[in-house]
């Protein structure tokens, strides 16, 4: 989210001076952020679908699974804080969301 605040006034000094369209930037960001999910998703899906137990023939759908819900998470938390004015409400946000997420995925059992 720090991150994402700071890139904040670079985006908006090239979108003030009319350098490309927004979406250029979105996609660009987009597409720089997919090697480093891929590098992530390979290393703790590998580690916690075969510590688990899973049969190799259904790893492709778990991996696939882990990638699309990292991407989706990862945009959600850029979306946040492009939205919020300061990097305290947009934790607070994400914090809130996060809660909701676990509350109603099954990681919490009680």
């Amino acid at each position: 989210i720090d991150v994402g605040t700071a890139k904040r006034a670079v985006f908006y000094k090239h979108r003030d001076s009319a350098l490309y369209p927004t979406i250029c930037y979105t996609l660009a960001e987009f597409a720089s952020e997919i090697p480093l999910v891929l590098v992530e998703c390979v290393i703790i899906g590998c580690l916690s679908f075969f510590l688990i137990g899973f049969t190799t023939s259904t790893f492709l759908p778990f991996f696939f699974g882990i990638v699309l819900t990292s991407l989706g998470f990862l945009n959600l938390f850029k979306a946040i804080v492009a939205n919020m004015p300061t990097a305290a409400a947009a934790q607070g946000i994400a914090i809130g969301i996060m809660a909701v997420t676990f509350c109603f995925s099954g990681f919490l059992i009680a």
